[in-house]
């Protein structure tokens, strides 16, 4: 006769540390180095996920989350390439991980420590 046994299992919480760092998009921002406001908006309105033209004009607009002024030209990158990195690096690392955190310190877990590194 096969017999079932009620079985309870235990799962480790540890303590979690996530993090990004301020330039995390770099790997994923193909347009030029160089390039201005046209290039790199034309580039970024090629992902869906942007809503074409229209999308990413209010993204990088005066009254948007990444408002071109916000951004310099240095000597590594335009200002417009800037803006494109911080976006894709804000979507892919920096947000996912403070999002990540919430939902573990609301879920309980003891300790849950964030760090975002800025080089500037």
């Amino acid at each position: 006769m096969l017999q079932v046994q009620d079985v309870t299992t235990t799962f480790l919480i540890w303590q979690v540390l996530l993090g990004a760092n301020q330039d995390e998009g770099s790997l994923f921002t193909r347009c030029p180095l160089s390039s201005g406001s046209t290039e790199c908006a034309d580039w970024l309105a090629t992902k869906p996920i942007f809503g074409g033209k229209a999308g990413v004009s209010r993204i990088l607009g005066s009254d948007g989350p990444y408002p071109r002024a916000r951004f310099v030209n240095s000597t590594h990158a335009s200002a417009d390439w800037w803006a494109a990195e911080h976006l894709l690096g804000d979507m892919g690392f920096n947000c996912g991980a403070r999002r990540t955190a919430r939902d573990l310190a609301a879920a309980g877990a003891p300790g849950v420590y964030v760090e975002m590194i800025s080089p500037r």
